[in-house]
């Protein structure tokens, strides 16, 4: 998988200053990785790597790239620090912080519906039995 951004600022992963690319740009840095999953927060991005390594860039205003600091951007994909060895399997962005499961996905339950399902029926299914 390539992994291409556009737009302004540090999350573009592509240079070491501010920039704005108005069409799609490869990660350079990320072309040889293989890349399994990415998520990108209100203004930071995390890719998660097939041999469950975690990269983040972007502001880093409150430490969401998880560099041990807040005082300066990440303007090309780095390690998260501390997740050595940690066999992450998911990742997550939100405003200003980040989030890694290290269970797999088929280890947790997973329900999607659509607005016509009530609660009750999906807690039936998973329960077994019929809730009052």
């Amino acid at each position: 998988m390539q992994l291409y951004t556009w737009g302004f600022g540090p999350c573009l992963g592509i240079t070491a200053g501010e920039t704005t690319s108005l069409l799609p740009q490869l990660v350079e840095d990320l072309a040889a990785v293989r890349i399994i999953d990415v998520a990108v927060g209100d203004s930071h991005v995390l890719a998660l790597t097939h041999d469950s390594e975690v990269l983040a860039w972007g502001s880093n205003s409150m430490g969401q790239c998880g560099q041990g600091h807040s005082t300066s951007p990440i303007t090309r994909p780095q390690r998260v620090l501390g997740l050595e060895g940690v066999p992450v399997n998911q990742i997550s962005a939100g405003t200003s912080h980040s989030v890694f499961w290290t269970a797999l996905p088929s280890d947790r339950l997973v329900i999607a519906t659509s607005l016509s399902v009530k609660v009750e029926d999906i807690q039936t299914q998973i329960l077994g039995n019929t809730v009052a």
